[in-house]
């Protein structure tokens, strides 16, 4: 991925996930750009994650689409 984990295209879908409150302020998803990355990357791949939200691709598509 371009510039790893300073990557603006996850920067920007982070900070629209936070102030457009997609997911809940406490979801582990918001921590930062490395797990946002990763939590809704697993979903996005493997369709569901059972203990972080969005917790399914379909939720994941339904509140960000361009992602």
């Amino acid at each position: 991925m371009p510039n790893g984990h300073e990557n603006k295209g996850i920067k920007s879908f982070l900070g629209q996930a936070k102030s457009k409150e997609l997911f809940a302020k406490e979801a582990y998803a918001l921590k930062n750009q490395l797990e946002f990355f990763a939590v809704t990357a697993s979903i996005f791949l493997a369709g569901k994650d059972s203990g972080h939200e969005p917790y399914t691709r379909a939720t994941l598509k339904e509140r960000m689409p361009d992602y």
